[in-house]
């Protein structure tokens, strides 16, 4: 098995409980790993991997929907990069490094992982 991953990716989002986060939008840094199966690369090409710029790609498309949780945020970009054909688990991880609350943290995140079914 190997994974293709993302780290760091930040993205403007239309997240948050507050109205004024999804209307005016809040920085979020989003982390995925997309894991496939026994895929060989004699071939070195594309199409025997995930193609790591469309998990950037999706991520950024899907941040803007509105979405009141980071939860449901990661949960669909976790569904959509589980639909690529090589795909067979997926980590997607989210945090807000400006939340609006009274205490001092780097970031508030979540972490969403799903898997396909054994067929």
């Amino acid at each position: 098995m190997h994974a293709v991953i993302m780290e760091g990716l930040r993205v403007l989002a239309r997240v948050g409980v507050l109205e004024e986060e999804r209307k005016l939008g809040t920085w979020i840094e989003v982390d995925a790993t997309v894991e496939m199966g026994g895929t060989s690369f004699a071939g070195d090409s594309i199409h025997e991997t995930v193609d790591y710029t469309w998990v950037a790609q999706t991520a950024t498309q899907i941040a803007m929907e509105e979405s009141r949780t980071l939860e449901h945020y990661c949960d669909l970009v976790a569904q959509e990069l589980l639909s690529h054909d090589l795909a067979v688990e997926v980590e997607v991880t989210a945090r807000k490094r400006t939340a609006p609350c009274a205490y001092a943290v780097d970031a508030f995140g979540v972490t969403v992982s799903r898997a396909k079914r054994q067929r």
